[in-house]
């Protein structure tokens, strides 16, 4: 019920105890998928989470769908970043401690057995289905040490929430607050009277308000507006 900073979701709670795993849950277009993708602009700016983690991977599951045949965490941590998976491996075998798994759309992950069955997969090397790899970083029987950030929708979360390892947090990003879209409107246009021009027009309108907490919805309807001001429409 309050308001956490990226750079915060890590840190330990009221009792002292800091979650290996934190879930980031919202609706479809709220902007998980952009959430994640500034924790690693940031990280690998050096303005986030430097000194907690040397090394963050950052997988997709609709990615990890497209992938065939049996492969160890390694061989699909290749996948998304320049590295070889016997470079990976050394890697990980360093410092796992050190290490941030970022699964992003968790809830679009095809998991074609049912994960209470998997057979158990505990070696690093060992090779899977790539769903029941990834179930094993998830559930900590691989790299225990290390830590996770998951986005999910909101719909997959129970799910998630079965699988994880050790403590967890759970965060939701709950799209642009009423002072938030009007900062959108602001940046996005960069010029006052198109700015005021558009957001008076939107304000007023219910639906239309509404539907600007959505951030991709509120990209859509400034890119719309600013279109049909060029060409002088109404």
């Amino acid at each position: 019920d309050e308001s956490v900073h990226l750079n915060s979701l890590f840190n330990q709670d009221d009792h002292g105890i800091s979650p290996s795993a934190v879930i980031l849950q919202g609706n479809s277009g709220n902007g998980k998928s952009f959430t994640v993708q500034k924790i690693m602009m940031d990280w690998a700016s050096d303005k986030l989470y430097k000194q907690r983690f040397d090394i963050v991977f950052h997988l997709k599951c609709k990615e990890i769908n497209r992938i065939s045949g049996k492969k160890s965490l390694a061989e699909i941590l290749s996948y998304s970043c320049s590295l070889t998976s016997d470079e990976i491996s050394q890697i990980l075998q360093q410092s796992p401690e050190k290490v941030l798994f970022i699964v992003d759309g968790f809830d679009e992950l095809k998991l074609t057995q049912d994960h209470n069955f998997m057979s158990p997969h505990t070696e690093l090397l060992q090779k899977a289905p790539p769903e029941v790899t990834l179930c094993a970083l998830l559930r900590g029987r691989i790299l225990p040490e290390s830590f996770l950030l998951v986005t999910t929708r909101s719909t997959a979360t129970d799910k998630l929430s079965d699988l994880f390892k050790g403590p967890q947090r759970f965060s939701e990003i709950m799209g642009f607050t009423e002072k938030g879209v009007e900062e959108y409107f602001q940046k996005f246009f960069q010029n006052e009277e198109l700015f005021r021009k558009a957001y008076t027009f939107v304000k007023p309108n219910e639906t239309l308000f509404t539907a600007c907490s959505i951030p991709v919805i509120c990209w859509i309807i400034c890119t719309t507006m600013k279109e049909r001001f060029k060409i002088g429409a109404d």
